[in-house]
């Protein structure tokens, strides 16, 4: 697969964005997994997610916390070749709509909540 350099880091041409996974119309968990890891098998190196990425009132983070447990199952050089973009200051309070929020104090904790979910110690490509 091509390559393009992003923040320093080479990944491939093609991500993977990993919305569909979470919101209506979701695939069953088993299927998003099979999904997340025959990406990075086929060469995916850049996922995209969102704090945002879920379908229920409840369920924010529902779409990191997936790529999470699909990285956890991979090697150690699967997950460091894998960069995750995540994102913050968008909202879904669970009626289909969203909502925006770009406050600083407002990604602050998204972000931090993000890193959690992610489980990692710095996010690889944060956006607004």
């Amino acid at each position: 697969m091509r390559q393009r350099t992003l923040g320093g880091r080479s990944v491939g041409a093609i991500g993977l964005g990993a919305m569909p996974l979470s919101v209506e119309g979701r695939p069953d968990p088993e299927a998003a997994l099979t999904t997340l890891h025959a990406a990075i098998d086929a060469g995916v190196t850049l996922l995209d997610t969102a704090d945002s990425y879920h379908w229920h009132a409840g369920e924010t983070g529902h779409n990191e916390r997936l790529i999470a447990r699909a990285l956890a199952a991979r090697s150690p050089a699967d997950r460091a070749n894998v960069l995750v973009a995540t994102k913050g200051g968008r909202g879904r309070p669970g009626d289909g709509s969203w909502t925006v929020d770009g406050r600083p104090e407002h990604l602050r904790r998204a972000a931090e909540e993000s890193l959690r979910r992610l489980g990692v110690a710095a996010i690889d490509l944060y956006q607004l």
